[in-house]
């Protein structure tokens, strides 16, 4: 989850109080990352490049949106706090949904508020790690236990090509039913797209150092084939792996 990725990089670019009108609309790629909170309506989202993300966002629901990624959107009385990014380096569409959003709202009006005030970016930027980490408490301190140790074992087992979801139930003692059904509600996707999202972002911080040859890091990240892993990479970030290939170092 883009909450709690400790390899996460980026500069603050705007925070805003936004009001959407309803209807549908097509949103093309944009060259910088958002993180948003709904404080009012619901907004259904689907994602160009990633045929296999969509999601309602409710309010109280947070949301990541990667740049460069467009988007079909359907705004119902819809209205947001944002602050956008450049230079980010987590690419997967992900919403969450909040046990305390009030205390989130809080720090988005107190953010907006120095923003408003012509802050020090390194003022802005302790703001968004503030978000992440107050995130990132939200999350866990609402997870079952048997979902902390499944996802416990599944940070440090993901790069395993034989790992499969039975595995994970077992450490939790839990069925691969209450698995999914905990997975939906404590981080928005089954486990299976969490599993994969472990593997792609793992890759994805390798292939930007780029001291590693990119079929190496596919089976370092836990794909047996790397003709697969660059299908499935390309199908979630929209371009082949070697498009990041040594960025970090550019």
């Amino acid at each position: 989850m883009f909450f709690n990725f400790d390899a996460m990089l980026f500069n603050v670019l705007s925070i805003s109080h936004i009001k959407h009108s309803n209807g549908h609309f097509s949103v093309l790629p944009r060259p910088f990352s958002a993180i948003s909170l709904r404080t009012k309506g619901i907004a259904t989202f689907k994602f160009a490049d990633t045929s296999e993300t969509a999601f309602e966002v409710k309010q109280g629901n947070l949301t990541f949106f990667p740049a460069n990624i467009g988007y079909e959107v359907d705004y119902i009385d819809s209205e947001i706090f944002v602050v956008h990014l450049t230079d980010c380096n987590y690419f997967a569409p992900e919403n969450v949904i909040l046990h305390n959003p009030d205390y989130i709202t809080y720090i988005f009006k107190k953010f907006l508020s120095q923003w408003e005030n012509g802050c020090a970016m390194n003022i802005s930027k302790a703001a968004v790690y503030t978000l992440l980490s107050k995130t990132e408490e939200d999350a866990i301190s609402n997870i079952d236990d048997r979902i902390k140790k499944c996802n416990f074992y599944m940070q440090g087992h993901f790069c395993e090509p034989t790992l499969k979801i039975s595995d994970i139930c077992k450490q939790g003692n839990i069925s691969e039913a209450s698995l999914y059904r905990h997975f939906m509600t404590c981080y928005g996707m089954a486990p299976k797209q969490y599993l994969l999202s472990l593997k792609l972002n793992y890759a994805l911080d390798l292939l930007l150092q780029g001291n590693i040859p990119i079929q190496e890091i596919a089976y370092m990240s836990g794909f047996e084939d790397s003709k697969y892993f660059a299908r499935i990479f390309k199908k979630r970030f929209g371009v082949s792996p070697s498009r990041y290939y040594g960025a970090n170092q550019l």
